[in-house]
């Protein structure tokens, strides 16, 4: 059985290649991407992974996506109002 596991939604997107219970590869968009803690779609991640162990993607029997939108919330929110706070006095200063 072989599992491609993403990571998806927040920053530092990756992906992995799982067969049999054990990770073959793992690798994270920033890599590639050159920008740090990347939050894009981790196209390039995946390729990687699929390449680098010579599987074709309709090879893979399961695609699996992290679920937990409640992880670190605490610091997500405190990061959004951070930043809703300093775009408002930005726009507010330039009027």
């Amino acid at each position: 059985m072989i599992v491609l596991g993403l990571n998806l939604i927040h920053g530092d997107s990756s992906a992995c290649i799982i067969k049999n219970g054990k990770i073959l590869s793992a690798a994270e968009e920033e890599r590639f991407t050159r920008i740090k803690h990347s939050s894009q779609f981790p196209f390039n991640a995946i390729k990687f992974c699929l390449k680098s162990n010579n599987i074709e993607i309709k090879e893979v029997n399961y695609i699996t996506v992290n679920s937990k939108l409640s992880y670190n919330l605490f610091h997500k929110a405190f990061f959004l109002l951070k930043n809703l706070s300093a775009s408002f006095f930005l726009k507010k200063r330039q009027i």
